[in-house]
This record gives structure tokens, sequence and C-alpha cells, in this order.
């Protein structure tokens, strides 16, 4: 920006910086619980004995349904 001192474009991008891993870390928090819940889900299933394979939720068609 026009007119800003070293100083305060330093602190504006470290600032940014900052924000940027914390949102970072969020994410990956975010993906580590949901990896834990789907763990639970499993062993639920594998103590209840389940035979029925669980579906992989990265393989669905435009509609939704679940692709084995």
């Amino acid at each position: 920006m026009e007119g800003d001192t070293m100083a305060e474009v330093f602190k504006r991008h470290r600032e940014a910086s900052i924000s940027g891993i914390g949102n970072h870390f969020d994410k990956l928090q975010k993906l580590l619980e949901a990896e834990i819940n789907w763990t639970k889900v499993v062993d639920a299933r594998n103590k209840a004995r389940f035979t029925e394979e669980l579906p992989d939720n990265k393989k669905t068609t435009s509609l939704n349904y679940w692709v084995k």
C-alpha cells in the first residue's frame, strides 16, 4: 500500500501469515476429528459383527447413491 512504512507492511504480512497458518491447522483438526469419528463407526460396526460393507464416500454418483 502506498505511503505505508516497511514496519506496517511487515506487520500486516506477519498477521496474514499467522491467520493463514491458523486456518490451515483448523482444517487439519477437523479432518482428524472426522477420521476419529469414522474409526468409531467402523469399530462399532465390527463389534456388532455387521457383514455389510460400509459405503466408501469417495465413490458416489451424481445422485448421491453409494457405489461399490
